[in-house]
């Protein structure tokens, strides 16, 4: 992550099926972001749920920015990703 780049905390849920529900929504607003903040770094908060955990891992692949994938066994990780969201 550069320093200055804005990040935006993303939190898709703990359960594959809202996962998988919101993560189109998540990777279209990003699109529509990366425009105006071409630096822009999405901090994706990921459940301890090792489906959740791989079907994250495989969506972000395409994503149009750059990405930090939050694990939420580390609350540390989690409070630091939220202190630099902006």
């Amino acid at each position: 992550m550069s320093s200055g780049s804005p990040v935006i905390s993303l939190l898709p849920g703990s359960r594959l099926q809202e996962v998988t529900r919101m993560f189109p929504i998540f990777s279209k607003t990003l699109e529509q972001l990366k425009g105006s903040f071409p630096n822009l770094v999405a901090a994706v908060h990921v459940a301890p749920n090792q489906h959740v955990e791989d079907y994250i891992s495989k969506a972000v692949r395409k994503w149009p920015s750059s990405v930090v994938l939050v694990s939420g066994g580390s609350h540390q990780m989690k409070y630091d990703s939220f202190s630099v969201s902006t």
